[in-house]
């Protein structure tokens, strides 16, 4: 019995092991502009980064801001996000990352409708699981799946995406993702600086 704590550390230790070293950079600083088919926003921007603590954890925040003046149920909606989170990646194979996040965030939105503006602040958790993969040196797969949830809402949304590297530090991606509950859909292109 005396052993017991020995094999679940030897166990920890293995799986969270340099395997397959360096599959993914961590640290990075990204910025995405977003075209949106949804009935209150059309199009955003997305500001995030992400930042190793250790090999496997690292700490991640964004910001979104969002606007749109062909909303059907108002004149113009403003929406602003904001995220804090921690992730879990895991090296399951050669090239292939497994990911797992949990994090907050906090949304502020203005509605102006004839003449009248209604704000709404909004705040909940998130969770994500993802796969990334190396299809070749320069191009990169990835498919998550984000659930957001508070007292105002219940989201769930699936993105699959591809990243092209420039350079071993910048690389250029494409997401497209679609809301399960919603039905809205986005496309978004990023550029992404790793350091």
């Amino acid at each position: 019995m005396k052993s017991l704590p020995l094999i679940a550390f030897s166990a920890l230790a293995l799986l969270g092991s340099n395997t397959y070293a360096n599959n993914f950079n961590y640290n990075y600083a990204q910025i995405d502009y977003s075209f949106i088919n949804d009935s209150d926003i059309d199009q955003g921007i997305r500001v995030s980064g992400s930042y190793d603590v250790t090999y496997n954890i690292n700490v991640l925040g964004s910001y979104f801001v969002s606007t749109s003046s062909d909303s059907s149920v108002a004149d113009d909606v403003d929406v602003n996000l904001y995220t804090l989170g921690v992730g879990y990646h895991y090296d399951f194979a050669n090239g292939t990352d497994l990911l797992g996040e949990i994090g907050l965030f906090n949304s502020h939105t203005d509605v102006k409708k004839g003449g009248i503006k209604i704000n709404d602040d909004n705040s909940g958790y998130t969770l994500s699981l993802g796969v990334r993969h190396r299809l070749q040196d320069k191009v990169e797969l990835l498919g998550r799946f984000d659930h957001r949830n508070s007292s105002d809402l219940t989201d769930n949304v699936f993105t699959i995406g591809s990243r092209y590297y420039f350079k071993p530090n910048l690389s250029a991606g494409l997401d497209f993702n679609t809301g399960a509950d919603d039905g809205s859909e986005a496309i978004s292109a990023s550029l992404r600086w790793q350091f």
